[in-house]
């Protein structure tokens, strides 16, 4: 069982595909034989080419006045004004996604949306060397604190996130798929860790030193905070008794979301990484 785009394309929560960015045009007015003529003639006359070399700024306005606003439009429409770049993205500004995730409820369905936008952005990729660091971070979130505070209509949008990041963030190359290595032992890790201590939650196997280990693995380490120095505002309620309310909560999975995790392991089976597919089938061993 393999995520190809084929499976993501149906997710109505992400714009994938090219439908879905295209605009209707109106349909402008031909242009008169009249009109084509003027526009040559400012175009490629010796003497106009002089005064106004490449600036078609100039040509729009003589156009203007001799033939009128619609036919300067089709034939030298305005330069548009200058946009600047979007800021790029790193791990601490993820973080910080994080933390208004904890703060603020009702912006948690549209913080889900953002980081993944944020990882399979191709200018934000393409322009940041260290990008992957910023897509480890992004998976650390969703499927750390960011899932186990959502309910199940956002739990559903990050395994649909997660499925998108797989297969679809378009690369400098213009390939399709998550590229690096390290996004894609993070997004197998962390799947596998919530699957496992599912089944022994299902199986009542689970001692209190797995649930010590999962709690801390899920609260804690799966957070990603490893390079910060602060703590988040998860901890404002960082006891032992809403610990283990938080994670019977989640815990068994529900059906969707288990196979949501499922169907992310089973794609690593057919992973180029060896390593990976080790990886996936260990788990689905431990699974069986």
């Amino acid at each position: 069982m393999r995520i190809q785009t084929a499976d993501i394309a149906s997710l109505t929560s992400y714009n994938i595909g090219r439908a879905s960015q295209m605009k209707k045009t109106k349909q402008r007015k031909k242009s008169s034989l009249t009109e084509k003529l003027i526009a040559a003639w400012l175009k490629h006359d010796p003497f106009v080419r002089l005064v106004a070399k490449d600036d078609d700024q100039i040509r729009h306005q003589a156009m203007l006045a001799m033939v009128g606003e619609e036919a300067a439009k089709r034939s030298f429409a305005r330069l548009k004004k200058y946009k600047p770049p979007p800021p790029l993205v790193y791990p601490r500004n993820v973080r910080q996604k994080e933390q208004e995730f904890l703060q603020e409820p009702k912006k948690r369905s549209r913080i889900i949306h953002q980081l993944v936008h944020w990882g399979r952005n191709q200018y934000l990729n393409r322009e940041n060397p260290d990008s992957h660091n910023t897509r480890v971070q992004i998976i650390h979130s969703l499927l750390g604190p960011l899932f186990l505070n959502s309910d199940e209509k956002q739990e559903q949008l990050i395994i649909d996130g997660i499925k998108v990041l797989i297969v679809s963030r378009q690369t400098s190359q213009g390939k399709l798929g998550e590229k690096s290595p390290l996004v894609h032992q993070e997004i197998l890790q962390k799947a596998s860790d919530l699957l496992i201590y599912n089944q022994l939650v299902i199986s009542g196997k689970q001692n209190q030193s797995a649930q010590i280990a999962m709690r801390a693995q899920l609260i804690k380490t799966i957070q990603g905070f490893r390079k910060s120095t602060h703590r988040s505002a998860y901890y404002v309620a960082d006891d032992q008794k809403n610990r283990r309310k938080l994670i019977a909560q989640k815990f068994p999975l529900k059906t969707q979301i288990h196979e949501g995790l499922l169907a992310i392991v089973k794609h690593y089976t057919y992973s180029a990484w060896p390593k990976f597919r080790r990886l996936a089938q260990a788990t689905l061993t431990q699974l069986a």
